[in-house]
């Protein structure tokens, strides 16, 4: 009989084949997105993004010019799939927002790690991710905990504390939810812990990314094929994921900054 080792790591290769087959104007510029940026293959509905969360230190930032953020996360933050580690979502989100505030200051640091659970994440936060004194730490968590069954409970904890040393280094928080493919969500439950975030981002008044949600309402409107791809469409289709998720996020951080009272 195979070991448990050999069970998880078969679960995190299927997770990664999903993949892999698969304005704010600074100063005193009001802030709002550019009409018709999304590309109509990353469409989704408004009714998606129910958050109203602001980022109103994120807004006062930028207003100054500058923003600095920390996409914290594991194999899909890193860019797993990916053509090159350009087209993963980080690089993309900065390019995004670089594009679309090009007056500002804008970086987007990648601090992914593969198979990284929160627990391991909340480990070398301090090194990783607040060294970096950014103003806004996107956290991109919940994979590897329901990958590996680790309990929602747990994750609840490591996510908790997570939290809590972010918002205690002055920064803001957006938490990002897991992918979604028709494969990966027939293996994983990942809803015990999509719910675990979303409690905790009305607990404590957090920002959160639907990115299951988004990735489920393409796939399932068609509008992204995750099967039966060659390599090298692969390739192109993680890429075109990772892109459309970036502009999902710019547009959802320049709402909640627009939206933040001044």
């Amino acid at each position: 009989m195979r070991d448990r080792g050999y069970s998880v790591r078969r679960i995190f290769a299927a997770a990664a084949l999903a993949l892999v087959l698969p304005c704010l104007a600074f100063a005193q510029t009001p802030i709002s997105p550019l009409p018709g940026e999304m590309p109509a293959q990353c469409s989704v509905p408004r009714a998606l993004y129910v958050d109203d969360t602001t980022l109103p230190k994120a807004a006062k930032k930028l207003a100054h010019g500058k923003l600095t953020i920390v996409a914290l996360g594991s194999s899909s933050t890193l860019g797993v799939g990916a053509s090159s580690s350009a087209a993963a979502w980080p690089a993309r989100l900065e390019a995004e927002l670089r594009r679309r505030l090009p007056q500002a200051d804008i970086t987007v640091a990648n601090r992914g790690k593969l198979r990284d659970p929160a627990v391991a994440m909340v480990k070398r936060m301090a090194a990783d991710a607040l060294a970096a004194k950014p103003d806004l730490v996107i956290w991109e968590t919940g994979t590897a905990e329901a990958v590996r069954n680790m309990g929602a409970e747990h994750f609840a904890a490591a996510l908790e504390e997570g939290a809590e040393r972010i918002l205690a280094a002055d920064a803001e928080l957006v938490l990002m939810t897991p992918q979604f493919s028709r494969e990966t969500a027939r293996l994983i439950g990942y809803q015990p812990y999509i719910e675990v975030m979303g409690n905790l981002s009305v607990r404590a008044d957090v920002l959160i990314f639907p990115r299951y949600d988004v990735m489920r309402h393409l796939v399932e409107s068609n509008q992204l094929q995750l099967e039966g791809l060659s390599p090298a469409q692969a390739a192109a289709t993680a890429d075109r994921v990772y892109d459309c998720i970036a502009r999902q996020v710019a547009r959802v951080l320049l709402r909640a900054m627009a939206m933040a009272p001044r």
